[in-house]
């Protein structure tokens, strides 16, 4: 399957029937529209979320991006980075008929839809080239036929999600079958089920079979002597684990949707340049014959490889690397699990006057300070438990409960506030730490590659879980982690088919083949899974690998000394952070050029800065 050609106008919206209005009109065939979500205004970190949409419109050199339905408070906050000569706000279908340079011809009269299945309607109206009106009619809620052996099974319950997954499957010619969705408890509890897989009192492969079956009976029927391949677009479970008998790969709601969709479309365009430069992390946690067969591998493809192993792979060095160096491939292999820490009672007055009483739990990652090895930095994750005596996993909270500001009072006064009592516990859930040579490294990356979209294998244990979201947020484009424990029999083979027998095939083709290959066709045993667009592969084109990331490491060196210097209410805590950034980014600059001197010298690196 060939990727689509990505349209250069980038739809900003939080209305899905007015965004699925917009699509019918701006949408083209074999390409991809890109639809993402609004800034979330509610949330402490709204500016950071826009600052996200904003790097994206840069990356997909976006010619217009339409604001649809969006307050002027939030495009105000756009400001800096899309200029006005190229946004444009929306407040209704007749005003993007005006744009006679993108809206397409349509046929015949609109689709008429009902309330209900949202993406049905979409792309009949995408495929029919016709505009689509909405009343409070039945919906039609039959799957939609593929026209290339491709399907996008998608969990109902969010529209919005429904309108991007309408999108992936017009510019994949796929077929679209909506599923019911799925209880965030019972969701949860199959997680668990597969991270404890070993831990059961059965059979490993009869839990394997009772797995499979229950996300079988989840989806309901699909047309299974239709598929060739599949997407599933999920709140948080691995359907594709159900269904080894084709390939597949997951697209998940949260976070971000429709920025994990685009980055997976833009690192695929034509201009885009593959895998140049890829890390592999052993921190010789346990036994790693991977690394060593993927950086044989990797060379031979003429991929620029670094190795982080034994001591060279701690915590600090490797939390800086992931987040701040530009890489096109990660590659981990270590432990990994929930870590053990405490649950914390704090007792607070939020800001209506209200006494509140909030229970989470906590688990740290440790790093020794580069500046100082006397100091540590710590990196903290907190798991909210319960609110005034309700938990915060209770399908009845919102009856029981009224959260008001509680969460984000409790955010602004963190620093000031301490715990009433701490209670150490055996596992902080949804806490997983990948085990370096030194601590443990608890991730939790606002951006990762230097605001690259990196693939990621993590060969670590059942590292699928949290850290595929944690990732994907960051900006991985793909994701390839694990359900449940595996061992140096699992890693090594699947990581040597990747790279080397299936290089180059779609990335979920390759997964599959090397799962097959490893384990047996007939296999229940698939422990790898998937996150990402289906249309990507692993490829490499003739480029100097050492002068292009030298000069995105003077790049980013530049913006965060500009970041630095025009912030006036940045914190003591943040200028640090920034500057350590900023020597990290000059160190490897200087190590790149001092390593690589010669080929650097005959490009001019002014472009860098």
């Amino acid at each position: 399957m060939d990727c689509p050609k990505l349209l250069r106008t980038l739809v900003i919206g939080d209305s899905p029937k007015l965004l699925a209005q917009v699509s019918c009109l701006l949408a083209r065939k074999g390409c991809y529209l890109p639809v993402v979500d609004g800034p979330r205004m509610t949330r402490q970190d709204y500016r950071s979320e826009a600052s996200i949409r904003g790097n994206a419109a840069a990356m997909m050199k976006a010619k217009t991006v339409l604001f649809v339905g969006l307050p002027d408070e939030t495009t105000s906050l756009f400001s800096r980075q899309i200029p006005a000569s190229v946004s444009k706000s929306i407040a209704s279908v007749e005003e993007v008929k005006e744009l006679t340079d993108l809206v397409r011809s349509l046929k015949g009269e609109p689709v008429s839809w009902g309330a209900s299945n949202l993406a049905y309607g979409l792309l009949t109206a995408l495929r029919e080239q016709r505009s689509i009106v909405f009343g409070s009619h039945s919906s039609p809620s039959l799957p939609i036929s593929s026209r290339s052996g491709h399907w996008v099974i998608c969990e109902a319950g969010d529209e919005h999600a429904q309108v991007i997954a309408a999108n992936y499957a017009y510019s994949l010619d796929a077929g679209l079958c909506l599923i019911p969705e799925v209880d965030k408890r019972q969701a949860e509890h199959l997680l668990e089920t597969f991270y404890s897989l070993y831990e059961l009192q059965e059979a490993v492969s009869d839990a394997l079979e009772r797995l499979k079956q229950t996300l079988r009976d989840l989806c309901g029927s699909l047309p299974l002597t239709d598929i060739r391949s599949a997407t599933f677009v999920t709140n948080r479970l691995p359907y594709g684990a159900a269904y080894p008998e084709f390939p597949t790969t997951h697209l998940q709601m949260y976070p971000q949707l429709g920025i994990s969709v685009l980055n997976g479309f833009v690192a695929e365009q034509d201009d885009k340049q593959g895998i140049g430069c890829a890390v592999l992390v052993d921190p010789q946690k346990t036994e790693a014959p991977e690394i060593e067969a993927a950086a044989s591998l990797l060379k031979d493809r003429r991929i620029f490889v670094r190795v982080y192993v034994g001591t060279a792979a701690n915590v600090r060095d490797v939390k800086k690397m992931v987040e701040l160096f530009p890489y096109d491939l990660l590659v981990i292999a270590t432990h990994c699990g929930d870590a053990p820490g405490w649950r914390w009672t704090y007792e607070f007055t939020d800001s209506s006057g209200k006494k509140r009483r909030l229970e989470v739990d906590t688990a740290i990652g440790v790093a020794f300070s580069d500046r100082d090895d006397d100091m540590v930095q710590v990196t903290q994750l907190y798991n909210f438990t319960s609110l005034d005596g309700v938990s915060w996993h209770d399908p009845d909270k919102d009856s029981k409960l009224t959260v008001g500001t509680a969460i984000l009072d409790f955010c602004e006064q963190i620093e000031k506030l301490e715990p009433v009592t701490k209670v150490p516990i055996d596992r902080v859930h949804r806490a997983a730490v990948l085990q370096m040579h030194d601590n443990n490294y608890l991730p939790v990356p606002r951006s990762i590659a230097g605001h690259g979209y990196p693939v990621i294998l993590n060969n670590a244990c059942a590292s699928w879980h949290r850290l595929s979201e944690t990732f994907v947020l960051g900006g991985a484009r793909a994701y390839l982690g694990t359900l449940y424990p595996v061992t140096v029999y699992d890693a090594e083979p699947v990581t040597t088919k990747l790279f080397g027998k299936h290089f180059g095939k779609p990335l979920p083709v390759a997964l599959w083949s090397a799962q097959r290959e490893a384990y047996g066709a007939s296999s229940l045993r698939r422990p790898y899974v998937m996150t990402g667009i289906y249309p990507q592969r692993l490829r490499t084109v003739s480029r100097n690998v050492p002068l292009e990331t030298t000069k995105a490491l003077l790049r980013n060196v530049i913006q965060y000394k500009k970041h630095l210097d025009e912030s006036v209410d940045l914190g003591d805590k943040a200028i640090k952070e920034l500057q350590e950034s900023i020597s990290y980014l000059e160190r490897e600059a200087n190590g790149l050029y001092a390593r690589w001197g010669a080929p650097l010298k005959r490009s001019s690196l002014k472009s860098g800065h």
